[in-house]
Parts: C-alpha cells; structure tokens; sequence
C-alpha cells in the first residue's frame, strides 16, 4: 500500500515482462530477492500506473520445502476480503434486518463479490435506500436499507473477521464463555486490527495468560485466557489454540484456463512429477531431522479418506490425488530397504562392487531386517489412521 498498491489491481508487467499468472508472479519474486521490481498495473479505474518496491524475504512455513527463506512482498495477496457482514447492534443496518455473518449477494439486483467493489458503490450512489439480497444460511433474502450514510462503517456494516462464527467444544474458548457472534476487541490492551494479529498473538504463547477483551452486543467483557498445545499436521512444531474460528469470508480472484498443446501437457507433467518426488524427498529428509512429526504418516484408512474427500471436489482433485499416492508408492518402493525392489537393486550394486555374490546367511538377515522395518512402518501408520480418525470422528 505505501509503494503505491491497490485492492484490485491488476499486475499487467514486471520489468518489462508480461505476466498472466500468479506463479509466474511467484518466481520472478523467488528471483530477484533483494533486487528492485518495477510492475506496472492496471487500477479498478482502469488507469495504468508504475509501481516500484524491493522483493523481501520471509520465513518459509512449508515444512516441505528446501528453502527456508522465500522471497515476497509484505502486504500483497491475491485474497480478497469478501463480503460477509459483521454488523453492528442496533445501528441503521441491524435496525434493516441485516445480521451478523449474512452474506450480500446484490445490491439492486447488480452481482457483487468483493468488499471493495460494495464500497466504492455505496460511496457514489446517489439512491436514498438500497434493496439488499443477502444469503441467510442456506436461504436468499431480500431487505431494503435506507442509505443515510455515505459508508459502510456508518451504516453499521463491518467485514466479519473479527466477529466468532464457531467456538470449539471444551476447548479454552468455551471454557471462557466466548460465544458465537462475540467480536473480538482487544487482546492485553491492544486494539485488534485483523485476524492474523490474533493468529500471531496465540502462535506466540509463551505460558502466560494474556486478557481478551470482546463485545456482545451492547456490553464489552474482558477475559483471562491461555492457549493449549494444539497439533497441526505437517508441523512438528508446536502449535496452540484458543479454539475459535473467524466468520471472514476471503475470496479468490476469477480462475484463467490455462490451454496448452499435447507436448506442452507432456512436458508440464513431467516437470510437476518431478517437483512432487522433490517434496517427497523433502519430507523423509525433514522426518528425519524432527522437523515434521511421524503423526503425519499415514496408510489406507488415511488414503481412503483423502480419495474419498478429493472425490466430491471434482474429477480433476480426484485424478492428482491419486498420481499423487503413485508417485508415493514408486519413491518408497525405491527406498533401500531389504525386500522392496530398492533393497535388490541396493544388493545388486554391492555384489556388482564385490565382484561375487553375497552369502545366503547375510541375505536372509538382511530380509529379517526388512521385513521388520516394514512391519514397524505398517505399525505406525495403522496406529496413525486409527487415531486421526477417532480424533475426526
């Protein structure tokens, strides 16, 4: 924003180079990191403008990649803030009909998506009331409000971030008597001003209990409240939790189909496979390290879960899921364990190095190992599946 980015521009170049695609975004950041990018952009007025800004760096938080520094660029994303209502009580919209966590659909019948689109329009509206299609639920209403104030905050109408939509049962939260519809005000004193500030603050507990401070309602109340330990998959670090879930609403920008030709498609794939055998890698080195738990491991219960799930969301999902667990199953196959084709191939390089064959008591250890090894590993992930489902279930 200081450089001079808005909400809803479009990146058309950086130095010079014409950009459709948010990863091709992504790697000349990757790139340049400490180097100056000049973008040019088209604004929501359809204006072109020059922006200039120095990629930066931050923490990788992928446990599975190798880098642990990515370039970026603070405050840019291509999350949208979508317009799911936080609404304020008793004020000009309560007084409408409009709740918390309703979801504006249309403003006089035209289609919007964004919060900065619906705010811009109630800026230069000239209309004295505006009928509202809002979805409650799973239902659409229709509420007319009387426009007496030129913006949203003055109506009463706030994005939801900060307001609770669920609280988890017997975690801190409900012990605490947070309920759903409670927004969020103030942590140790501090005015709230998003949500990750809130992620940050819990992320970073360090055993002492910090004051929250909401509202219900009319009446504000400050709690004392400490996180728990909270195990997140992919992480073998520890996480905490206060057991409450943001009722925003973030919205992607409109997908692009991206087309391309029978060898195009013949050598993406092969680029992505090896990318994913990448990851792969990454995780067995970085379960090694501590760096990712072995609760992350998982067999057939997990795999049936993951189809099952990828499944509903399409046939697309559904396919790369399950190269995905091929691809798996030919890296692991090619590990170095007695009994798996990687174990021949391991004997075969070492009689290859010999010169003769190893002796037939050595052989029968080294399948003793493996298939210890192999049993142990079919433990693990067994006992993994059983838990994660009981814990979901």
């Amino acid at each position: 924003y200081t450089v001079g980015f808005r909400s809803g521009d479009r990146i058309l170049s950086i130095n010079g180079e014409s950009i459709s695609y948010s990863e091709e975004l992504s790697h000349i950041i990757q790139s340049k990191i400490g180097e100056e990018l000049v973008f040019e952009v088209r604004s929501q007025e359809n204006e072109i403008k020059t922006v200039s800004v120095v990629a930066g760096f931050t923490e990788n938080a992928d446990p599975l990649e190798w880098k642990k520094f990515i370039g970026s660029i603070e405050g840019l994303s291509f999350l949208s803030m979508g317009l799911r209502l936080g609404v304020v009580h008793d004020s000009p919209a309560y007084r409408s009909g409009l709740r918390t966590f309703d979801e504006i659909v249309k403003v006089d019948g035209k289609d919007f998506k964004y919060w900065r689109d619906l705010e811009a329009f109630i800026k230069q509206t000239k209309a004295s009331s505006l009928v509202l299609s809002v979805k409650r639920e799973s239902e659409i209403k229709e509420l007319t409000i009387e426009k007496s104030f030129s913006s949203l905050a003055l109506l009463g109408i706030e994005p939801a971030h900060l307001y609770i939509d669920r609280v988890g049962h017997g975690t801190p939260a409900q012990r605490a008597g947070l309920l759903r519809g409670d927004r969020l005000i103030s942590i140790d004193g501090k005015v709230i001003q998003g949500w990750e500030q809130v992620l940050d603050t819990v992320n970073s507990y360090s055993g002492k209990p910090f004051s929250l401070t909401y509202q219900r309602q009319k009446e504000q109340k400050t709690i004392v409240i400490s996180p728990e330990s909270l195990f997140v998959e992919g992480n073998a670090k520890e996480r905490f939790m206060l057991g409450i879930v943001s009722g925003g609403l973030n919205v992607l920008p409109e997908p692009i189909l991206r087309k391309r030709s029978a060898f195009q498609a013949f050598v993406f794939s092969g680029t992505e496979t090896w990318r994913l055998l990448g990851l792969i890698t990454s995780y067995l080195v970085r379960l090694v390290q501590g760096d990712i738990s072995l609760r992350t491991m998982g067999g057939p219960i997990m795999i049936g879960r993951v189809a099952h799930s990828s499944f509903y969301k399409g046939i697309q999902s559904f396919l790369f899921i399950m190269a995905l667990i091929s691809l798996n199953l030919f890296f692991l196959n090619l590990l170095p364990i007695p009994m798996l084709d990687g174990g021949h191939l391991l004997f075969f390089s070492i009689e290859g190095i010999l010169g003769r064959s190893l002796s037939v008591k050595k052989l029968i250890m080294a399948q003793q190992l493996g298939l210890l090894i192999l049993f142990s590993f079919m433990g693990l992930v067994f006992f993994n599946d059983i838990y994660n489902w009981l814990q979901a279930w």
